[in-house]
């Protein structure tokens, strides 16, 4: 029931109605928090939903819902020891809940604060995270450091991103987006960020 209500919540969200996304994520956790049970399934299942929570209304822009899935994710991810957890395709843990929060701080309009939760993240990956989520990791800390002008910074992560998830990095849209900023600042005497602009189609 969690994992169907993630993935209908994840259909609103795809189609940029927030408000109703979150409105079913905010009605499964009542839901869920309802039933018995205090196992290690439950924290997966109720952090995930969180997790969902997080990106729509951080996109929604509700600044109070946004603070509130946060905290009571990282309230869970706590007692969650060691890697992340994947429990029927949702992957809970501090690792994830991390790079959300991440995220969030650059929906809400805070790349400043996005980049300091980044920068950490940046020299210590959490454990047990996929390739791919290390990546967006990576394209996450760009962004944030590309709004608040550190356009060494966005390309040092651009650069981590393609180390790690190549082939992510070279079709993400928001990782093409940096990249084509940092492009049009005047910056193609930079050997490394040419290559990455040729891998991604930006730059013959």
């Amino acid at each position: 029931m969690a994992a169907a209500a993630w993935n209908e919540a994840g259909t609103y969200q795809s189609a940029g109605e927030y408000a109703d996304g979150l409105a079913i994520i905010e009605r499964a956790i009542i839901r869920y928090e309802k039933t018995p049970g205090d196992d290690l399934t439950r924290v997966v299942h109720l952090g995930s939903l969180h997790l969902r929570g997080i990106v729509l209304a951080s996109r929604h822009k509700d600044a109070n819902a946004t603070a509130d899935h946060v905290r009571k994710a990282k309230a869970l991810a706590e007692r969650v020891t060691g890697p992340d957890v994947l429990q029927h395709n949702l992957t809970f843990g501090k690792g994830n809940t991390a790079l959300y929060e991440l995220a969030a701080q650059i929906e809400m309009n805070h790349p400043d604060k996005a980049a300091e939760v980044a920068a950490p993240l940046l020299k210590n990956p959490p454990s047990g995270l996929k390739p791919s989520r290390v990546g967006r990791l990576a394209i996450d800390a760009a962004r944030a450091r590309l709004a608040t002008r550190d356009l060494g910074g966005a390309e040092d992560a651009l650069k981590y991103a393609f180390h790690v998830a190549p082939q992510m990095a070279e079709i993400h849209p928001m990782a093409r987006e940096v990249l084509r900023v940092l492009w049009t600042l005047h910056q193609r005497s930079r050997p490394e960020l040419v290559a990455m602009a040729k891998r991604s189609g930006l730059a013959s």
